[in-house]
């Protein structure tokens, strides 16, 4: 929860072993920088990163919904159109 504005967002954090490395780390935060540098309909917004005790995380827009995982493991299954609207929207 963001609470200075009353927002639920998603949490992401860079995995602790990961942390201590300098090489995964600017990865990280390069990651962060183009995707806060990006406004896409498919690319949720970056609303924040930091570090705080050794934690280093970013938050973004919370979609809510079921993933691709959970759809087929539903027995959910997608119209062509579908699949390729996915498709295109992530290559």
């Amino acid at each position: 929860m963001q609470d200075s504005v009353e927002r639920e967002v998603a949490l992401e954090c860079l995995k602790p072993e990961f942390a201590k490395n300098p090489a995964a780390l600017d990865g990280f935060r390069a990651l962060v920088q183009a995707r806060a540098g990006v406004v896409h309909p498919y690319i949720t917004p970056v609303y924040e990163a930091q570090e705080t005790k050794g934690t280093v995380y970013y938050t973004r827009e919370l979609v809510r919904g079921r993933n691709l995982t959970q759809l087929h493991a539903a027995g959910t299954r997608l119209t062509p159109d579908q699949a390729m609207s996915i498709f295109l929207a992530t290559s």
